[in-house]
């Protein structure tokens, strides 16, 4: 039997974290939300505002 069921997960809460760039050396900011439920993932770069 194959189980179709899929389990969601989201963190608690809102998570940033702060280091250097492996390519261009500049200092990077990656901030984590939860996710609504039935949500994906969804990358957004803010620098290109």
């Amino acid at each position: 039997m194959i189980s179709t069921e899929v389990k969601q997960k989201t963190i608690a809460k809102e998570i940033s974290l702060k280091g250097v760039g492996l390519h261009t050396g500049k200092e990077v900011c990656l901030t984590f939300k939860p996710a609504p439920e039935n949500h994906g993932f969804a990358f957004k770069r803010v620098d290109l505002e």
